[in-house]
């Protein structure tokens, strides 16, 4: 909510509204800076609304989610000439294990047994951004990378549960930041757990949002 909304070209096309809704116009991808973000408490309902990380969605996708955030960013440092053999295997590895639990065309503000496991690694992933850009901004390109790398690490043929995903993100993003800062590691497995307990618990249906303040339009542009 609140959140300015720019074009591949750095054009503002809006401003997300209460619902987190924003004009299609101008050119994807689209990127997404201040406005606020509401994670999910444990027990299903809608949590604390705090400042929202810088969110993207790659070409051809038009809604902004942290899982869209990730597979935008993945994608950026694929096609990059110095892009490493991992960074192009994990992105076709993150999109197969996206697509295999219904792709990025999933509607991931309601919750529905089909795509309840897409949701719940859509809501820990959003958890650990949050978090990381609230207590650490330097730390999210990392923390990008690390959850890249846990995702890409899941099988796409086998079934993703909740316990799965939670354990592989917050090893392979503990093991990205636990040396460099242990303090941050420790509070991105507690807003994670949280997160995923939360879709697990969330009935099926639209997630509980809340309403109020539109945030601001400050926030870090993402290049």
């Amino acid at each position: 909510v609140g959140a300015t909304v720019k074009d591949s070209k750095g054009v503002i096309v809006g401003t997300t509204d209460a619902n987190g809704n924003f004009p299609l116009t101008g050119t994807a991808p689209y990127y997404s800076t201040g406005g606020t973000y509401i994670s999910l408490n444990a027990d299903g309902t809608a949590g604390t609304a705090i400042a929202a990380p810088p969110m993207s969605t790659p070409a051809g996708v038009s809604q902004i989610t942290p899982l869209s955030t990730l597979v935008n960013q993945a994608t950026i440092a694929a096609a990059k000439p110095t892009a490493t053999a991992d960074e192009k295997t994990n992105l076709l590895k993150l999109l197969a294990v996206i697509d295999a639990n219904g792709g990025l065309k999933t509607d991931l503000s309601v919750k529905t047994t089909a795509n309840a496991a897409l949701l719940n690694l859509n809501e820990t992933i959003g958890a650990v951004l949050a978090t990381v850009a609230t207590k650490s901004p330097t730390n999210l390109s990392d923390a990008q990378t690390a959850m890249i790398a846990a995702i890409a690490s899941l099988s796409a043929t086998a079934p993703m549960t909740p316990a799965l995903v939670l354990t592989r993100v917050i090893a392979q993003v503990n093991d990205e930041l636990l040396v460099t800062n242990p303090t941050l590691a420790t509070a991105l497995k507690n807003s994670a757990t949280t997160a995923s307990a939360g879709a697990t618990a969330a009935p099926d249906g639209a997630l509980p949002t809340k309403p109020g303040s539109t945030g601001s339009t400050g926030g870090t542009t993402i290049n």
